[in-house]
């Protein structure tokens, strides 16, 4: 198996996935949709097997060509600005094993608490 994961930049969120992923020996390897050309991403979205997007807001970047193969991990923005924050580890940690327990990519929504201002 191998995964793409999306995030905007590559570096936290899609990072901290791939991470994840790459634990429980699937081939992971993290991009960015606003810092990656349309051409690198559907280059590497035709190789691999499924597409992991960590933010639905993100989704209207997304190459309309690899919607089969995508999963939405619903984070939200990155607040963790850090992709081995404790908090976005265990987020993502806990969705990679719910995956294993049910048996398929389902999309899940694991955004943190809104702070108030």
């Amino acid at each position: 198996m191998r995964a793409l994961t999306l995030c905007a930049a590559g570096k936290v969120r899609s990072a901290a996935m791939a991470w994840a992923l790459k634990d429980c020996g699937i081939e992971a390897v993290p991009a960015g949709l606003l810092s990656e050309s349309r051409d690198f991403i559907l280059g590497i979205g035709n190789l691999v097997d499924k597409v992991i997007l960590m933010d639905n807001d993100l989704l209207p970047k997304l190459p309309s060509e690899l919607t089969p193969k995508l999963t939405i991990v619903d984070l939200g923005p990155d607040v963790w600005m850090n992709p081995l924050h404790r908090d976005l580890i265990r987020r993502v940690r806990s969705v990679v094993k719910l995956w294993g327990s049910e048996g398929r990519f389902s999309n899940v929504t694991v955004r943190p608490p809104s702070s108030s201002a």
